[in-house]
């Protein structure tokens, strides 16, 4: 979590799925912050943390309109993702020793 004068304005979550693996969900800025890179803040935080527990790839489904911003953070495209409502995802994967994200899932 980011807090700005002492309100939380950025934050995230992580949770282990399949073994060995973090799924990072829930990623979300507050309207009035977007645009200060808190959401790379939040990913780095929660990648850091799922690597010191051991996993060793992280993945995320957003909305297809942020790929150019999670691979920014080094995510590849993975495949697509079911829709939520009106909205299309992709799946996204970081290997989180250093290396790339596998590829056998592109579509």
């Amino acid at each position: 979590m980011v807090l700005c004068d002492d309100q939380p304005v950025a934050t995230g979550r992580w949770r282990e799925e399949p073994v060995g693996e973090a799924d990072l969900a829930r990623i979300a800025v507050v309207k009035e912050h977007r645009g200060k890179k808190l959401s790379a803040i939040v990913v780095m935080e929660l990648e850091a943390w799922a690597r010191d527990l051991g996993m060793r790839r992280a993945w995320l489904e957003p909305h297809i309109y942020l790929e150019r911003l999670y691979g920014g953070l080094g995510y590849h495209k993975a495949g697509t993702a079911a829709k939520a409502g009106d909205h299309q995802l992709i799946r996204m994967e970081k290997e989180l020793n250093g290396g790339e994200a596998s590829n056998e899932a592109q579509t």
